[in-house]
């Protein structure tokens, strides 16, 4: 890309320190490099091996011409104007995030990364992204129809939320799926490991049969004729809904009987004589309760992280209140039959 000479100087105009020059004029770089920020239409230089970061994040670079073959640490062209990823490095020890470009497809990726983030791009597909992510996976806010092509397991976190999906096939091994924000009407899935929790949000969820992933948490819903049944709810309940046939949606009936028995055996008794608002005393909640707790405290809550909290609790037969600084102040059950009268307010009878 450029002679000895003309390398030198580019380096000594961008900091670039601890560098070689190969015999064909691409430089290896023993340290971080920092090309953000600098409005930059295309990379300066041939770079080779960068034993660092490199960052070329928050310019105007329609190609990843120039970029290294091989970084250690992370790689990050976000906030550019890429449509595709060709160039890019072909291995990448750290994380990968090429998040709020134009990318159309992923083909070119490394085939292993530590985290993968391609969020508000203008992807259909995944096609192309690594086999292999030993961190987060995130490709929120595109227009993802398909989860095909994901890993088949990913060490911690999958998000996929606003998108275009309509349905929970393909979705990896993982800690905590998000999926908000999505088109998904129906909880037919795989048969992928969720070690936490599931969340739908902001979709429509009338329909449950065919559903076989095996979650640790609970599954988050606020949406749907089914909304009442199982937010909140763990894997056993789920399962239950389906084996006994207690719902039948086409005709939005619900089987009281079969219903009253579950309820009967799924929920602990819980006494009214415990502070639930001590942290100290979560393990005697009963299990689903505490699941959605710490899902929602295990990072520092907003308002509006516990106003959710709050409705979903109130759905799952618990009353909470708490302070402006995100405290519990109460945590108690109720003995309303929220249950039943949600489901009648959306137009199921029992039979």
């Amino acid at each position: 890309m450029s002679d000895s000479n003309n390398i030198d100087k580019i380096c000594k105009d961008l900091n670039i320190k601890n560098y070689t020059i190969t015999s064909w004029n691409a430089i290896d770089v023993n340290g971080d490099i920092r090309l953000n920020g600098d409005v930059l239409s295309e990379l300066p230089l041939q770079f080779n091996v960068i034993y660092g970061d490199f960052n070329c994040y928050g310019n105007q670079l329609t190609t990843l011409k120039g970029c290294p073959i091989k970084v250690t640490g992370d790689f990050n062209c976000y906030d550019n104007n890429l449509t595709d990823l060709e160039y890019c490095p072909k291995k990448v020890g750290g994380n990968f995030d090429c998040s709020n470009n134009q990318l159309t497809s992923l083909k070119g990726c490394p085939d292993k990364v530590k985290g993968f983030y391609c969020d508000d791009n203008n992807l259909k597909n995944l096609n192309g992204c690594p086999s292999v992510v030993a961190d987060d996976f995130y490709c929120s806010k595109n227009y993802l129809t398909t989860l095909k092509y994901t890993p088949d397991s990913i060490k911690f976190d999958f998000k996929a939320e606003s998108n275009m999906l309509t349905t929970l096939e393909n979705i990896p091994n993982c800690l905590d799926v998000y999926l908000n924000k999505n088109e998904i009407t129906s909880l037919k899935s795989n048969k992928s490991k969720i070690k936490g929790c599931l969340h739908l949000l902001d979709n429509e969820i009338n329909h449950i049969d065919g559903f076989q992933l095996d979650i640790g948490g609970v599954i988050f819903t606020n949406k749907g004729d089914l909304n009442f049944l199982i937010n909140g709810k763990e894997l056993d309940w789920i399962n239950a809904l389906i084996k006994w046939k207690i719902i039948n949606v086409e005709n939005k009936e619900i089987n009281k009987k079969k219903l009253d028995y579950l309820i009967s055996i799924y929920d602990i008794e819980s006494p009214t004589d415990i502070d639930y608002t001590d942290p100290d005393n979560f393990d005697q909640l009963p299990s689903n309760i505490s699941k959605i707790v710490d899902n929602f405290l295990s990072d520092e809550p907003s308002d509006s992280d516990m106003y959710e909290l709050s409705d979903i609790l109130s759905a799952n037969g618990w009353y909470m209140d708490y302070g402006l600084d995100g405290s519990i102040i109460q945590l108690e059950p109720n003995n309303s039959n929220g249950i039943y009268d949600r489901l009648k307010e959306n137009g199921f009878k029992f039979i």
